[in-house]
């Protein structure tokens, strides 16, 4: 005998439905029927790549840019080509229209190259940082968002440092806000003061 609120009865009744399969679909009466219908609704299969999928087991960084190192060599290469490309582009002093829209996609390119091996690179960065402290001790330690962010920011840091060009970034970054902060204060006023109707 079972009590209400027992699990078994309603894990069966719930078996039992599924293996019905999935319900007809459910149309309006008030509008008139289509002629060509789909009478069966078919689940779409999803596609994984088995290479990125979290099913197929853990990514190991490490491992992937082994195996795929001709792909990084192929990008550097073709950022090389680009770089020639764009170099002689700036060169001219007198551009046609194409001439200007091929050098500013080549430019716009090749900062998407190096924002992506630099994002790759970071992330490689981190894994290993993580198998270091795994071993060490002995326990799996995440290393959370905030402290990526304060690494990478300390590693800017100590490279514009080395390279003598720090007071110049810091300088462009104050005028910067300073123009984010001007804009922000005439978009303000402007909402303040509208002209009345």
């Amino acid at each position: 005998t079972f009590q209400r609120g027992d699990w078994y009865p309603i894990k069966l009744f719930d078996l039992l439905i599924m293996s019905l399969g999935p319900p007809p679909e459910e149309s309006s009466a008030r509008r008139p029927v289509g002629r060509f219908r789909h009478v069966v609704h078919v689940p779409r299969r999803r596609k994984v790549d088995p290479r990125f999928s979290e099913l197929h087991g853990h990514l190991d960084l490490g491992t992937f840019k082994t195996d795929y190192e001709f792909m990084f060599e192929q990008k550097k290469s073709e950022m090389n080509e680009r770089e020639q490309e764009l170099k002689k582009l700036e060169a001219k002093r007198s551009l046609s229209r194409d001439q200007f829209k091929a050098k500013e996609e080549l430019r716009s390119g090749l900062i998407k190259m190096r924002a992506e091996i630099k994002k790759f690179e970071s992330a490689c960065r981190r894994s290993e940082e993580e198998k270091q402290n795994k071993q060490q001790n002995g326990r799996q330690h995440f290393v959370k968002k905030a402290e990526t962010e304060e690494s990478m920011l300390f590693r800017k840091y100590s490279e514009l440092q080395e390279a003598n060009k720090l007071e110049d970034w810091l300088s462009k970054k104050r005028q910067a806000h300073a123009a984010r902060d001007r804009a922000s204060a005439l978009k303000k006023k402007r909402r303040r003061v509208q002209p009345e109707q």
